[in-house]
């Protein structure tokens, strides 16, 4: 039994690289973003918001900020909004959204990053969403 694990850990670490190289090599991903879990009952959820943060810090490391693929093109990544029908629009409180995702943001930015990227996030990031809802 543990021969057959140790196969099975080696063909997964294989599977990894092999996933690893393809992100490094790609000029375009597609990230979506599952609002039904992000956004339940119109309300953000600070702790899928978390782990979305971390998947897209992971993300962009394996893309290879500042480098460019095999095309020689930086990597684009496109997002889209999945299950976005199973949030309920009209409890939807944009300004309350927008706000506990830049205080998430920034949050994770400070236990992530340090505090001078928690610094610059909260500089970067405004304080109204975009359009002035």
């Amino acid at each position: 039994e543990e021969e057959e694990d140790s196969a099975f850990w080696a063909d997964i670490h294989e599977v990894l690289l092999g996933s690893l190289r393809l992100l490094k090599d790609t000029t375009r991903t597609v990230y979506f973003i599952n609002c039904a879990v992000l956004l339940p009952a119109g309300v953000l959820n600070p702790v899928a918001l978390r782990a979305m943060l971390r998947k897209l810090r992971f993300l962009d490391g394996a893309l290879g900020v500042g480098q460019h693929g095999a095309a020689g093109l930086a990597s684009e990544v496109l997002f889209y909004c999945s299950r976005a029908p199973a949030v309920d629009a009209t409890s939807f409180d944009v300004a309350a959204a927008w706000a506990a995702a830049r205080r998430e943001c920034v949050a994770f930015a400070r236990e992530e990053l340090g505090s001078s990227s928690a610094a610059s996030a909260q500089k970067l990031l405004p304080t109204a969403p975009p359009g002035g809802s």
